[in-house]
């Protein structure tokens, strides 16, 4: 071992020779360490309260002046939004929607998005040089009608183009 490895072991040996010479027993297994006082922090010192608004000659107090953050207000809450402030949103109330107008009513729902989206394309399929689409379980051509019921209503659209991985379906007037 390196010299000062040994010093290293010496000197905590000499620490543990108080402990011994007084008689106190170790825990088992473990041999007994010093006890070390630990210096107290330094009390906090409070910032002086600000002094009372002055009373000008007709009664009144001045304008609030902005006043020195109390303990512990300059910290910030770790788990806002950075560059969130407390107070800084206004309460704001939302606009009345129609659903909100009316909650009894069912929202007015989009019969022809709705009825876009039931549209599958599952698959291409290359016969020479045409190019069929299998939409919802069948194989359809440019030109071939889809007939989508939705809502209680037949919707029809027509397949304009149909390229590489690329359909353009539009619906019928």
């Amino acid at each position: 071992m390196k010299t000062a490895a040994w010093l290293l072991i010496a000197a905590l040996c000499a620490g543990l020779g108080p402990a011994i010479r007084s008689g106190a027993q170790p825990p088992v297994g473990r041999p007994a360490l010093p006890v070390l006082p630990v210096p107290l922090p330094p009390p906090k010192e409070t910032p002086p309260a600000p002094p009372p608004p002055a009373v000008t000659a007709t009664g009144a107090a001045p304008a609030a002046v902005a006043a020195a953050p109390a303990a512990g207000e300059g910290l910030r809450n770790p788990f806002w939004p950075l560059g969130y402030t407390p107070g800084s949103a206004k309460a704001v109330a939302p606009p009345l929607t129609a659903a909100a107008a009316h909650p009894n009513e069912p929202p007015a729902v989009n019969g022809l998005a709705l009825a876009r989206s039931e549209i599958h394309v599952q698959g291409y399929v290359r016969q020479g040089a045409q190019t069929l689409v299998m939409i919802n379980g069948h194989l359809t051509g440019v030109g071939d009608n889809i007939r989508i019921q939705s809502q209680g209503r037949t919707w029809r659209f027509v397949v304009r183009r149909i390229q590489e991985r690329d359909v353009t379906i539009e619906p019928v007037p």
